[in-house]
């Protein structure tokens, strides 16, 4: 005799995919908030890194040249990124930006590649991946991008003072010919280093307390930190640390602006 056996083919039925599909859109609208504020966090870190990195090059820029700190700018020839835009004057060309020194590209192994503008001149890897506006303008040169870092980090250049610096590297006058302070200092003349902003992050290459409350978004405002952690900035002090600073604690602080109080 001989014995069948009746296999039945199981599968889903339409319920209980509508249940499976329902679990996994719960888990993955629990998961994506806390993956959001993990990237954001690990963002907020490695700007500060970057900042940390900026810190570590002005140690070695007081220690070369008589305690004096990176000049907000100088004017001088030759340093590699001279070319500028087609609009740009005989002044622009000579004027160059604290980004730009060469003791600082040195020190940062950044090199002299750019993209056709002295102002497009650092890699993404040395930008802050919150600056959105940085990061949505490159400008490319040998196949390369090439951003505005004055769009992701600034100097504070309030209380600044006239004077002259001539250094081995860069002859340079820290006033233009109409006398305009260029913002930098002896390390030894800044009152309470561990407290003063020297750089944080910013839509300009300048700060000033008088425009600390400016910043409504990454697009052009000026001369403004940028609270773009969690409406908060990374601020890198003069003695080298950096702290993620609430806006309410930058916003029009002369304890932390006023280098000489």
């Amino acid at each position: 005799m001989t014995h069948r056996t009746n296999t039945r083919k199981t599968a889903f039925t339409l319920i209980e995919l509508l249940v499976v599909i329902s679990i996994i859109s719960l888990l993955i609208s629990i998961l994506l908030p806390a993956l959001g504020k993990a990237r954001k966090a690990a963002n907020t870190l490695k700007c500060a890194n970057q900042l940390k990195q900026f810190g570590v090059v002005e140690a070695i820029y007081n220690a070369e040249f008589n305690d004096w700190c990176l000049p907000n700018k100088i004017w001088t020839t030759n340093n590699g990124l001279t070319v500028s835009n087609t609009s740009s004057t005989p002044a622009d060309e000579l004027m160059i930006p604290w980004f730009n020194n060469t003791v600082l590209r040195n020190g940062m192994n950044i090199g002299y590649g750019n993209g056709g503008s002295k102002w497009y001149s650092f890699r993404q890897q040395y930008v802050c991946p919150e600056a959105s506006w940085c990061l949505s303008d490159p400008k490319k040169g040998n196949g390369i991008e090439y951003y505005r870092i004055e769009r992701a980090y600034g100097q504070n250049i309030d209380t600044t003072k006239r004077g002259n610096l001539t250094n081995n590297t860069i002859p340079t006058s820290l006033e233009d010919t109409a006398g305009l302070k260029m913002g930098t200092y002896r390390l030894t003349e800044v009152l309470k280093a561990s407290q003063k902003m020297r750089m944080a992050d910013a839509v300009a290459g300048n700060l000033t307390m008088f425009h600390s409350d400016n910043y409504i978004g990454e697009y052009n405002a000026t001369n403004a930190v940028a609270y773009r952690h969690d409406k908060s900035a990374n601020v890198l002090h003069f003695d080298g640390h950096v702290l993620r600073k609430p806006r309410q604690d930058v916003v029009y602080n002369r304890d932390l602006f006023a280098v000489y109080e």
